[in-house]
């Protein structure tokens, strides 16, 4: 049975799938944990956007679209932190590629992960300033800095 597509109904959802995203984090270490929060937090991501179409076809209110705003500033947040992750663990390992190609791959997918995580801070930076909410500006300056560390991470 499909639940109702509301706004209210995906905001909370959104909210919902981020939160579980980002309730385990000190689990993140163990086999596929890290990719399973990789993917709810794109679902939360997802869920948002979704929200805020519905939000603005059926004139919503203004309290459901800032939420789901908020939930999408958080998850952009956690994907650059996330990011910021990739970016050292993956620099670490093109340091020491065995082969010349590799290492060159290697640089290749960091830049690739320094990206998302600079395009996650802009984003929430973008939608942080749609809110008038300390916590929202907070999470994307945490997104900012997590993109500066994937940078300098990446050597670039």
């Amino acid at each position: 049975m499909e639940e109702t597509l509301d706004a209210p109904s995906l905001e909370r959802e959104a909210a919902a799938v981020l939160g579980r995203a980002l309730a385990g984090p000190s689990a993140l270490h163990l086999p596929g944990r890290r990719d399973h929060h990789r993917a709810e937090v794109e679902g939360a991501i997802e869920l948002g956007y979704h929200a805020l179409a519905v939000a603005n076809a059926d004139a919503a209110s203004p309290e459901t679209v800032a939420r789901a705003r908020s939930t999408l500033v958080k998850a952009y947040a956690a994907r650059a932190r996330d990011a910021r992750h990739g970016a050292g663990q993956l620099s670490l390992g093109a340091q020491r590629a065995p082969t010349r190609d590799d290492c060159d791959d290697g640089w290749r997918r960091v830049e690739e992960i320094v990206r998302v995580a600079e395009t996650s801070a802009v984003e929430a930076a973008r939608l942080a300033s749609l809110l008038d909410d300390p916590a929202a500006r907070s999470a994307a300056r945490a997104a900012e800095a997590a993109a500066r560390d994937a940078r300098r991470l990446g050597g670039q």
